[in-house]
């Protein structure tokens, strides 16, 4: 019988590649097709490692099998992988050319199942057929990564949703802490890394703030907060905003506190104020009703005249009197 190394390495295993086994009483030698491997895997709820050690099927996953063919090495750092090969989607056995062709420009994470501190975010630049294969070479863009991609690790691929705008992310990576506690990771559209606490909640604003005090220039308003919910506490920003007609509004620039001094240009115009809660998940936005049109000062009109001195030599009773 020839020994293992004596025959031909194969670097993408095809669906219809034969496995050399055994059945489960250890009796009788047998062979197995991939692509039947993959499908009971898939309804076992199983995860297993098939051919090279950078392949998987992984169970209830729509993206198949995938290679990273830069592994070359026992430990590869996230950054240093470019690439990414896909083959035959282990449910439905079709080539993933679309699965691919969707993914293009968008995020994808690349994550050690048994070890969720070793990950990597990336983009999907571009992809191409491998000439005669039923293979899809992604090109890919590192973002953001812990830890490295070792060649006996067991690892899942996913897409990886961008943030969007006025929402939270749209898909996270799941991790555990220390003392056990679940958090998820997500990339925001500025490709910052945020933590999200397990059970946490987007802000909402449940009642619109007000504001009080006088409306004329020179005098101080004051905002008083709308009520809010949101996991974690959602941090308050102000901002002030004037009107000439109470439809369309401008920042008043530097007017970010909770009390505004109105000045004069403000004169005619009407103000409101807008509170912003913002956590991890979400940021949201309430305006207040406007005010009325401020009034002027009463010494907006006041006019000054210059006035001579008059030194101590020059006083007289009668200027006293």
């Amino acid at each position: 019988m020839a020994r293992i190394n004596t025959y031909p390495n194969d670097a993408t295993p095809q669906g219809n590649d034969l496995i050399l086994g055994s059945n489960s009483a250890g009796t009788d030698t047998k062979v197995f097709y991939l692509d039947s491997v993959a499908q009971w895997l898939n309804t076992s709820g199983s995860l297993g490692i098939i051919g090279q050690s950078n392949y998987i099927y992984k169970a209830n996953s729509s993206t198949g099998s995938f290679s990273c063919p830069d592994n070359n090495s026992d430990a590869l750092l996230f950054s240093e992988v470019t690439r990414l090969d896909f083959t035959a989607q282990s449910v439905s056995g079709s080539l993933p050319a679309d699965y691919v062709a969707s993914l293009i420009n968008k995020r994808v994470i690349i994550g050690n199942v048994l070890a969720p501190e070793k990950f990597g975010i990336f983009e999907l630049r571009s992809y191409e057929q491998l000439t005669g294969l039923d293979v899809y070479r992604a090109t890919l863009s590192f973002v953001e990564g812990s830890g490295t991609l070792d060649a006996l690790g067991t690892y899942g691929f996913s897409a990886y949703g961008l943030a969007t705008e006025g929402g939270g992310a749209q898909q996270t990576y799941g991790i555990i802490s220390e003392n056990g506690s679940l958090f998820d990771i997500a990339v925001t559209n500025d490709g910052d890394l945020i933590v999200i606490p397990e059970g946490s909640t987007e802000p909402v604003i449940t009642s619109p703030p007000v504001i009080v005090g006088t409306e004329k220039v020179w005098y101080t308003l004051g905002a008083i907060a709308g009520g809010v919910t949101g996991s974690p506490t959602p941090l308050r920003t102000w901002q002030w905003q004037r009107s000439p007609n109470g439809l369309t509004w401008t920042d008043i620039e530097g007017a970010t506190a909770a009390t505004y001094t109105i000045v004069l240009e403000d004169a005619g115009q009407r103000l409101r104020v807008q509170q912003i809660e913002t956590n991890v998940l979400d940021s949201v936005t309430s305006s207040s009703d406007p005010t009325g049109v401020i009034a002027a000062s009463i010494f907006a009109d006041t006019v000054y005249a210059e006035i001579a001195p008059v030194t101590w030599g020059q006083l007289t009773v009668q200027t006293w009197d």
